[in-house]
């Protein structure tokens, strides 16, 4: 009887090492789907990570899931990292960008202690686009795991859980949740949470204020410090195309709610309904995407509530490139 046990096992092992042969030698999961909505839709969904709790099948399925946010939690360093008691704990960044077209990052699992390489490729198809999410591994699996992972369809479970993140994207684009294309630009209709910014107020002619920024963003940053909380951003009151003047404000957004100083003060701008959009390009090119946020948001019945931010996520001084330079407008609306 013992001997029978011990030839089983033995047939048992050796059946296993041979699944090992056909099993895969790591991960490499592609999927396509057809989409209804725009590229620049489903770019958003796929490049702010705080929007990933809404359609990713991992997040929506797993309640023990915590979520940390990276600051940027978008664009080209943006990233998350998650812990959770069912699938462990590990960290997304991404790493390339093309806007509304490429989005590549490093997706890190702790326990496994490799890097997988995911490839999201977004290309218009007819008033729909198409969109390949791709996953693979830096490392091969070793030999002992892979018949584990042939038994299990490890790779089409994943493919699955790719699909249906995507279907969940599908959902939110024909419920109109996905955002407005307004002149191409996707713009976003949500909540300004209320902030304090530390700057000085003041009426500045626009050929100045690109002085304006150079001259007090570096003031700010040194007396500000730690405080610091955010993108150095602008803050606009009014700007008159008849006297070619500006009332704003270069700002750091900060932590601070008081602070003494000969020049600098705290302004605080209150919780608003707000209308959002990602310029890419240069500073002074910014006139069509105004003009669609202004048209989305009188098409919805908003008037202007006499501020505009402007927050400057790419560091022009580090990327050269005016095309790859990101400015996230904040219309605020009453």
């Amino acid at each position: 009887m013992f001997k029978k046990i011990i030839l089983g096992l033995v047939a048992l092992v050796a059946i296993y090492l041979v699944s090992c042969l056909f099993g895969p030698s790591k991960m490499d999961v592609t999927t396509t789907k057809t989409l209804s909505g725009s590229p620049a839709q489903i770019y958003y969904q796929l490049i702010e990570y705080k929007n990933w709790p809404t359609w990713s099948k991992w997040i929506k399925a797993d309640s023990t899931t915590k979520i940390k946010f990276g600051n940027p939690s978008s664009g080209l360093g943006g990233s998350y990292s998650w812990t959770s008691k069912e699938s462990g704990a590990g960290s997304m960044k991404t790493t390339e960008v093309i806007e509304n077209q490429l989005i590549k990052a490093d997706l890190l699992f702790d326990d496994w202690n490799s890097t997988n390489k995911v490839v999201f490729e977004i290309k218009p198809n007819g008033t729909k686009t198409d969109v390949t999410w791709s996953m693979t591994d830096e490392k091969p699996f070793p030999f002992v795991l892979r018949g584990m992972f042939l038994f299990t369809n490890m790779a089409g479970n994943i493919k699955k859980d790719f699909d249906s993140g995507l279907d969940n994207i599908e959902a939110l684009i024909v419920s109109g949740k996905a955002g407005n294309v307004i002149n191409g630009y996707l713009i976003q209709e949500g909540q300004f949470e209320g902030k304090n910014y530390l700057g000085k107020r003041s009426t500045v002619p626009f050929s100045a204020i690109g002085q304006s920024y150079g001259l007090h963003l570096p003031a700010i940053a040194q007396l500000a410090g730690n405080a610091i909380v955010g993108f150095p951003c602008g803050l606009f009151w009014s700007y008159d195309e008849k006297t070619q003047r500006a009332d704003m404000a270069a700002v750091m957004p900060v932590s601070l709610k008081e602070i003494e100083h000969d020049t600098y003060s705290i302004i605080t701008i209150p919780a608003s309904k707000e209308f959002t959009l990602d310029y890419y390009g240069a500073y002074d090119n910014t006139q069509k995407a105004y003009m669609a946020l202004d048209s989305l948001s009188k098409s919805k019945g908003y008037t202007f509530n006499q501020n505009v931010i402007e927050e400057f996520i790419t560091d022009p001084m580090v990327e050269k490139d005016t095309t790859k330079w990101l400015t996230r407008i904040h219309f605020l609306v009453k």
